[in-house]
Protein backbone atom coordinates (compact mmCIF):
# COMPACT_ATOMS: atom_id res chain seq x y z
CA UNK A 1 0.00 0.00 0.00
CA UNK A 2 2.72 2.39 1.11
CA UNK A 3 4.66 1.57 -2.86
CA UNK A 4 1.15 2.46 -4.32
CA UNK A 5 1.31 5.84 -2.48
CA UNK A 6 4.34 6.55 -3.56
CA UNK A 7 4.07 6.04 -7.18
CA UNK A 8 0.73 8.16 -6.80
CA UNK A 9 2.30 10.76 -5.52
CA UNK A 10 5.71 10.60 -7.82
CA UNK A 11 3.04 10.58 -11.04
CA UNK A 12 1.47 14.30 -9.30
CA UNK A 13 5.02 15.09 -8.36
CA UNK A 14 5.51 14.78 -12.24
CA UNK A 15 2.73 16.23 -13.73
CA UNK A 16 3.02 19.44 -11.60
CA UNK A 17 6.63 19.41 -12.64
CA UNK A 18 5.37 19.41 -16.51
CA UNK A 19 2.52 22.41 -15.95
CA UNK A 20 5.10 24.21 -14.04
CA UNK A 21 7.43 24.09 -17.16
CA UNK A 22 4.87 24.94 -19.53
CA UNK A 23 3.17 28.16 -17.46
CA UNK A 24 7.25 29.33 -17.66
CA UNK A 25 7.40 28.49 -20.81
CA UNK A 26 4.44 30.57 -22.03
CA UNK A 27 5.52 33.30 -20.00
CA UNK A 28 9.16 32.94 -20.76
CA UNK A 29 9.07 32.28 -24.64
CA UNK A 30 7.17 34.81 -26.55
CA UNK A 31 6.18 34.57 -30.30
CA UNK A 32 8.31 36.00 -32.94
CA UNK A 33 6.81 39.07 -34.25
CA UNK A 34 7.84 41.89 -36.37
CA UNK A 35 8.27 45.61 -35.18
CA UNK A 36 4.54 46.14 -36.81
CA UNK A 37 2.52 43.77 -34.90
CA UNK A 38 0.55 43.76 -31.58
CA UNK A 39 2.23 44.94 -28.98
CA UNK A 40 5.45 46.01 -30.21
CA UNK A 41 2.93 48.33 -32.25
CA UNK A 42 3.18 50.50 -29.41
CA UNK A 43 6.72 50.71 -29.59
CA UNK A 44 8.17 50.74 -32.92
CA UNK A 45 5.98 51.13 -35.76
CA UNK A 46 7.32 49.21 -38.61
CA UNK A 47 4.86 51.38 -41.09
CA UNK A 48 6.82 54.66 -39.57
CA UNK A 49 10.31 53.75 -40.82
CA UNK A 50 11.82 51.45 -43.65
CA UNK A 51 13.76 51.88 -46.82
CA UNK A 52 14.01 49.19 -49.51
CA UNK A 53 14.04 50.66 -52.60
CA UNK A 54 15.70 54.29 -54.02
CA UNK A 55 12.53 55.23 -56.24
CA UNK A 56 9.68 54.60 -54.36
CA UNK A 57 7.41 57.16 -52.87
CA UNK A 58 9.46 58.77 -50.12
CA UNK A 59 7.40 59.12 -47.12
CA UNK A 60 9.62 60.84 -44.23
CA UNK A 61 12.77 62.34 -44.11
CA UNK A 62 15.46 63.58 -41.43
CA UNK A 63 17.18 66.93 -41.85
CA UNK A 64 19.16 69.61 -40.16
CA UNK A 65 19.04 72.97 -40.68
CA UNK A 66 22.50 74.60 -41.77
CA UNK A 67 23.80 76.52 -38.15
CA UNK A 68 26.02 78.98 -36.67
CA UNK A 69 28.61 76.19 -36.93
CA UNK A 70 29.18 77.20 -40.43
CA UNK A 71 31.11 79.80 -39.50
CA UNK A 72 33.58 77.55 -38.94
CA UNK A 73 34.52 77.23 -42.22
CA UNK A 74 35.95 80.98 -43.12
CA UNK A 75 38.81 80.55 -40.87
CA UNK A 76 40.26 77.33 -43.58
CA UNK A 77 37.33 76.43 -46.03
CA UNK A 78 40.63 74.31 -47.59
CA UNK A 79 40.73 72.13 -44.53
CA UNK A 80 36.82 71.62 -44.47
CA UNK A 81 36.91 70.55 -48.37
CA UNK A 82 34.61 73.85 -48.82
CA UNK A 83 34.24 75.22 -51.89
CA UNK A 84 34.37 78.91 -50.84
CA UNK A 85 33.11 80.70 -48.38
CA UNK A 86 29.60 80.05 -46.89
CA UNK A 87 27.02 82.28 -46.52
CA UNK A 88 24.66 81.31 -43.16
CA UNK A 89 21.86 83.24 -44.94
CA UNK A 90 21.89 81.66 -48.50
CA UNK A 91 22.36 78.01 -47.03
CA UNK A 92 19.70 78.60 -44.90
CA UNK A 93 16.89 80.09 -47.58
CA UNK A 94 17.67 77.25 -49.86
CA UNK A 95 17.85 74.58 -47.06
CA UNK A 96 13.58 76.44 -46.29
CA UNK A 97 13.24 75.95 -49.97
CA UNK A 98 14.23 72.44 -50.54
CA UNK A 99 12.44 71.30 -47.15
CA UNK A 100 9.16 72.79 -48.02
CA UNK A 101 9.64 71.41 -51.28
CA UNK A 102 9.37 68.49 -49.65
CA UNK A 103 6.22 68.78 -47.70
CA UNK A 104 4.22 69.86 -50.81
CA UNK A 105 4.55 66.77 -51.60
CA UNK A 106 3.60 65.05 -49.41
CA UNK A 107 7.17 64.07 -47.12
CA UNK A 108 6.59 64.71 -43.57
CA UNK A 109 10.37 66.00 -42.26
CA UNK A 110 11.66 65.56 -38.91
CA UNK A 111 14.06 67.91 -37.99
CA UNK A 112 17.43 67.25 -36.07
CA UNK A 113 17.75 70.31 -33.48
CA UNK A 114 20.99 70.08 -32.53
CA UNK A 115 24.13 68.63 -34.40
CA UNK A 116 27.40 67.97 -33.49
CA UNK A 117 29.31 71.44 -32.26
CA UNK A 118 31.43 72.57 -34.80
CA UNK A 119 30.65 70.47 -37.46
CA UNK A 120 29.95 72.18 -40.32
CA UNK A 121 28.46 69.34 -42.71
CA UNK A 122 26.79 68.26 -40.43
CA UNK A 123 23.39 69.47 -42.45
CA UNK A 124 24.35 66.60 -44.82
CA UNK A 125 22.40 64.04 -43.01
CA UNK A 126 22.31 60.83 -45.76
CA UNK A 127 26.41 59.82 -44.61
CA UNK A 128 25.97 59.65 -40.32
CA UNK A 129 23.10 57.13 -41.26
CA UNK A 130 21.45 54.82 -43.50
CA UNK A 131 18.25 53.17 -43.47
CA UNK A 132 17.55 49.94 -44.28
CA UNK A 133 13.95 48.03 -44.62
CA UNK A 134 14.75 46.65 -40.61
CA UNK A 135 15.57 49.99 -38.96
CA UNK A 136 18.92 52.15 -39.19
CA UNK A 137 22.73 51.66 -39.42
CA UNK A 138 25.07 54.37 -37.64
CA UNK A 139 27.65 55.38 -39.66
CA UNK A 140 31.51 55.75 -38.94
CA UNK A 141 32.61 58.82 -40.33
CA UNK A 142 35.72 58.91 -42.62
CA UNK A 143 36.63 62.35 -42.08
CA UNK A 144 37.64 63.87 -38.36
CA UNK A 145 35.82 66.92 -39.25
CA UNK A 146 32.92 65.15 -38.85
CA UNK A 147 33.49 62.73 -35.84
CA UNK A 148 30.99 63.06 -33.66
CA UNK A 149 27.98 63.43 -35.73
CA UNK A 150 27.05 59.89 -35.25
CA UNK A 151 25.90 60.27 -31.64
CA UNK A 152 23.39 62.91 -32.48
CA UNK A 153 21.72 61.36 -35.13
CA UNK A 154 21.56 58.12 -33.16
CA UNK A 155 20.16 59.43 -30.05
CA UNK A 156 17.83 61.16 -32.43
CA UNK A 157 16.61 58.08 -33.71
CA UNK A 158 15.84 56.19 -30.71
CA UNK A 159 13.77 59.37 -29.31
CA UNK A 160 11.83 59.05 -32.78
CA UNK A 161 10.82 55.08 -31.84
CA UNK A 162 13.24 54.03 -34.52
CA UNK A 163 15.38 50.71 -34.19
CA UNK A 164 19.20 51.31 -34.39
CA UNK A 165 20.18 47.90 -35.58
CA UNK A 166 23.91 48.47 -35.63
CA UNK A 167 26.77 50.76 -35.72
CA UNK A 168 30.12 50.63 -38.24
CA UNK A 169 32.66 50.09 -35.01
CA UNK A 170 36.55 49.00 -34.90
CA UNK A 171 39.06 49.71 -38.08
CA UNK A 172 35.64 50.16 -39.87
CA UNK A 173 34.74 53.42 -41.86
CA UNK A 174 31.38 53.08 -43.37
CA UNK A 175 29.18 56.22 -44.99
CA UNK A 176 25.47 56.54 -46.18
CA UNK A 177 26.63 57.95 -49.62
CA UNK A 178 28.05 54.75 -49.93
CA UNK A 179 24.57 52.71 -49.56
CA UNK A 180 21.94 52.53 -52.42
CA UNK A 181 19.43 50.16 -52.75
CA UNK A 182 19.04 48.54 -56.27
CA UNK A 183 16.02 46.76 -55.84
CA UNK A 184 14.10 45.13 -53.42
CA UNK A 185 16.54 42.33 -53.44
CA UNK A 186 19.96 44.17 -54.06
CA UNK A 187 22.26 47.21 -52.40
CA UNK A 188 25.27 48.76 -54.05
CA UNK A 189 27.98 49.46 -51.48
CA UNK A 190 30.76 51.79 -52.64
CA UNK A 191 34.11 50.89 -51.42
CA UNK A 192 36.65 54.37 -51.63
CA UNK A 193 38.06 56.94 -49.50
CA UNK A 194 34.86 56.88 -47.02
CA UNK A 195 34.41 53.45 -47.13
CA UNK A 196 36.95 50.39 -46.27
CA UNK A 197 36.43 46.87 -46.55
CA UNK A 198 36.31 46.36 -42.69
CA UNK A 199 33.28 48.49 -42.22
CA UNK A 200 31.79 47.20 -45.68
CA UNK A 201 31.72 43.92 -43.84
CA UNK A 202 30.25 44.65 -40.79
CA UNK A 203 27.05 46.28 -42.86
CA UNK A 204 27.06 43.34 -45.10
CA UNK A 205 26.59 41.15 -42.35
CA UNK A 206 23.91 42.78 -41.41
CA UNK A 207 22.11 42.71 -45.19
CA UNK A 208 22.85 39.05 -44.95
CA UNK A 209 20.40 38.32 -42.48
CA UNK A 210 17.58 40.68 -44.49
CA UNK A 211 18.57 38.03 -47.12
CA UNK A 212 19.75 41.31 -49.44
CA UNK A 213 22.48 40.53 -51.83
CA UNK A 214 25.09 43.28 -51.52
CA UNK A 215 26.97 44.48 -54.62
CA UNK A 216 30.79 46.28 -53.70
CA UNK A 217 31.88 48.89 -56.65
CA UNK A 218 35.26 50.10 -56.22
CA UNK A 219 34.75 54.29 -56.72
CA UNK A 220 37.66 56.42 -58.20
CA UNK A 221 39.53 58.17 -54.65
CA UNK A 222 42.41 60.12 -53.98
CA UNK A 223 45.53 60.45 -52.28
CA UNK A 224 47.47 63.78 -51.04
CA UNK A 225 45.38 65.91 -53.33
CA UNK A 226 41.93 66.13 -53.14
CA UNK A 227 40.03 64.77 -56.47
CA UNK A 228 38.23 61.41 -57.51
CA UNK A 229 34.66 61.19 -55.67
CA UNK A 230 34.44 59.85 -51.88
CA UNK A 231 30.32 58.28 -52.04
CA UNK A 232 28.85 56.10 -54.92
CA UNK A 233 25.49 58.62 -55.19
CA UNK A 234 28.08 60.98 -57.18
CA UNK A 235 28.56 58.93 -60.15
CA UNK A 236 25.20 56.28 -59.22
CA UNK A 237 21.34 56.89 -58.75
CA UNK A 238 18.74 54.48 -59.57
CA UNK A 239 15.53 56.92 -60.19
CA UNK A 240 13.30 54.19 -61.42
CA UNK A 241 12.69 50.69 -61.01
CA UNK A 242 14.25 50.63 -64.24
CA UNK A 243 16.25 53.58 -64.93
CA UNK A 244 19.53 54.75 -63.33
CA UNK A 245 21.88 58.21 -63.83
CA UNK A 246 25.09 56.90 -64.36
CA UNK A 247 28.27 58.70 -64.62
CA UNK A 248 30.18 56.44 -66.28
CA UNK A 249 33.91 56.98 -65.78
CA UNK A 250 33.23 56.93 -62.37
CA UNK A 251 31.91 52.89 -62.32
CA UNK A 252 33.72 49.74 -63.38
CA UNK A 253 33.08 48.17 -66.89
CA UNK A 254 31.43 44.99 -65.33
CA UNK A 255 28.96 46.98 -63.16
CA UNK A 256 27.31 49.18 -65.90
CA UNK A 257 27.04 45.98 -68.10
CA UNK A 258 25.67 43.91 -64.94
CA UNK A 259 23.03 47.24 -64.74
CA UNK A 260 22.30 46.43 -68.05
CA UNK A 261 21.53 43.06 -67.99
CA UNK A 262 19.48 43.94 -64.87
CA UNK A 263 16.93 45.59 -67.37
CA UNK A 264 18.25 49.28 -66.61
CA UNK A 265 18.34 51.98 -68.95
CA UNK A 266 21.10 54.35 -68.42
CA UNK A 267 21.05 58.00 -68.88
CA UNK A 268 24.42 59.60 -68.73
CA UNK A 269 25.87 62.19 -66.73
CA UNK A 270 28.60 64.15 -68.65
CA UNK A 271 31.46 65.49 -66.07
CA UNK A 272 30.17 69.38 -65.67
CA UNK A 273 27.10 68.05 -64.77
CA UNK A 274 28.42 65.83 -62.18
CA UNK A 275 30.35 68.35 -60.43
CA UNK A 276 26.77 70.26 -59.70
CA UNK A 277 25.76 67.29 -58.56
CA UNK A 278 23.40 65.88 -61.53
CA UNK A 279 23.77 63.07 -60.61
CA UNK A 280 22.94 63.44 -56.73
CA UNK A 281 18.91 63.97 -57.38
CA UNK A 282 16.20 62.74 -54.80
CA UNK A 283 13.83 60.58 -56.44
CA UNK A 284 10.08 61.29 -55.03
CA UNK A 285 8.84 58.63 -56.71
CA UNK A 286 6.51 58.80 -59.36
CA UNK A 287 8.76 59.36 -61.57
CA UNK A 288 9.23 62.53 -59.91
CA UNK A 289 12.75 64.05 -58.81
CA UNK A 290 14.31 67.27 -57.15
CA UNK A 291 17.11 67.55 -59.35
CA UNK A 292 20.19 70.99 -58.00
CA UNK A 293 19.61 73.76 -60.89
CA UNK A 294 22.04 74.56 -63.21
CA UNK A 295 22.08 71.21 -65.03
CA UNK A 296 20.42 71.54 -68.76
CA UNK A 297 21.38 68.41 -69.91
CA UNK A 298 20.18 66.15 -67.21
CA UNK A 299 16.87 68.04 -67.11
CA UNK A 300 16.26 67.39 -70.87
CA UNK A 301 17.17 63.71 -70.70
CA UNK A 302 14.97 63.52 -67.50
CA UNK A 303 12.25 64.98 -69.49
CA UNK A 304 12.99 63.02 -72.72
CA UNK A 305 12.05 59.63 -70.73
CA UNK A 306 8.77 61.01 -68.96
CA UNK A 307 10.39 62.08 -65.57
CA UNK A 308 9.14 64.93 -63.82
CA UNK A 309 11.69 67.45 -62.58
CA UNK A 310 11.50 69.67 -59.64
CA UNK A 311 14.70 72.32 -60.05
CA UNK A 312 15.98 73.79 -56.83
CA UNK A 313 18.80 76.74 -56.64
CA UNK A 314 21.44 75.30 -54.18
CA UNK A 315 24.56 76.82 -55.00
CA UNK A 316 25.76 77.99 -51.34
CA UNK A 317 24.75 74.32 -49.92
CA UNK A 318 26.62 72.39 -52.84
CA UNK A 319 29.74 74.48 -51.67
CA UNK A 320 30.39 71.29 -49.11
CA UNK A 321 30.19 68.92 -51.47
CA UNK A 322 27.01 67.60 -51.49
CA UNK A 323 23.14 67.77 -53.57
CA UNK A 324 19.99 66.62 -52.78
CA UNK A 325 20.44 63.29 -51.95
CA UNK A 326 23.47 63.93 -49.64
CA UNK A 327 21.48 66.71 -47.58
CA UNK A 328 18.71 63.72 -46.57
CA UNK A 329 18.41 60.93 -44.60
CA UNK A 330 15.74 58.83 -45.71
CA UNK A 331 12.86 57.45 -42.92
CA UNK A 332 10.27 55.92 -44.99
CA UNK A 333 9.36 54.77 -48.46
CA UNK A 334 6.59 52.93 -49.59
Amino acid sequence: MLKIMRKVIGVKKEMNNKNKWNEIYAVEHPPLVSFGEGELLTIYDSSSFGVASNHTTLKRVLLHRPCEDLEAVKKNPVWWLWDGVPDLKKSRSEWDSFAAILAKNGVEVELLEKGYQGCAKSYFMRDPATMTPWGAIISRMALTQRWGEEQHIAKKLWEMHIPVLMMVTGHGIFEGGNYIPLDEHTVILGRGIRSNDIGIRQVQNLLELMDLESIIVDIPAYLEHYGGYVHVDVCLNPIDKDLALVYPPGLPYWFLEDLRNRGFDMIEVEREEVLRMGTNVLPLGKKKVILPAGNPTVKKRLEEVGMKIIEISMNELMKGGGGPRCITMELLRA
